[in-house]
């Protein structure tokens, strides 16, 4: 179980780790239970206490791709910034294993970060780490399109000097 305190960001302001617990809403998901659906809207961002998620996105062929785990700490930064921009949700989150999560409110989201710039300095690092270890999911995925363009192109203009790539 992960104590607010031992998140970086906010081991300096015990105000917003008492603005968390005061806003959110402390739930249990059950191992495979579903917290995020795609397509679904976004109503409050998870932050993980206990346990792990996992965040998964369809491919073009309806394959289900891992893109990264949620552990104690740690908070999904598509539902922030899906949320935030009142979008649909463009991945799939499912509990790992059983997970205690705080689950704050996007309305809430603007105050917090006009009151406490901790909470986006926090937002920010999860987009880092995100960006950080995309490469495991990210490349596999381009390599494969790419090398399909790239043979559909081959296939088509044999004799042309021109390379052109489908959409």
């Amino acid at each position: 179980m992960v104590n607010l305190e031992q998140i970086p960001e906010f081991k300096s302001s015990p105000g917003l780790r008492e603005k968390l617990f005061a806003l959110s809403t402390l739930k249990t998901l059950k191992k495979g239970e579903v917290l995020i659906s795609e397509q679904s809207y976004i109503r409050s961002v998870p932050i993980v206490i206990s346990g792990s998620l996992q965040v998964l996105r369809s491919d073009d062929e309806g394959r289900e791709i891992l893109m990264y785990y949620l552990r104690g700490g740690e908070s999904c930064i598509m539902s922030f910034m899906g949320g935030l921009h009142n979008e649909t949700s463009k991945v799939k989150v499912i509990a790992e294993e059983i997970t205690e999560i705080l689950f704050l409110p996007i309305e809430r989201i603007r105050n917090l970060i006009r009151e406490y710039p901790q909470w986006l300095e926090y937002m920010f690092n999860l987009y880092q780490n995100v960006l950080t270890n995309s490469s495991n999911w990210l490349m596999p995925s381009l390599l494969k399109k790419w090398t399909k363009d790239f043979s559909t192109c081959y296939t088509k203009n044999k004799n042309s000097p021109e390379v052109i790539f489908s959409k």
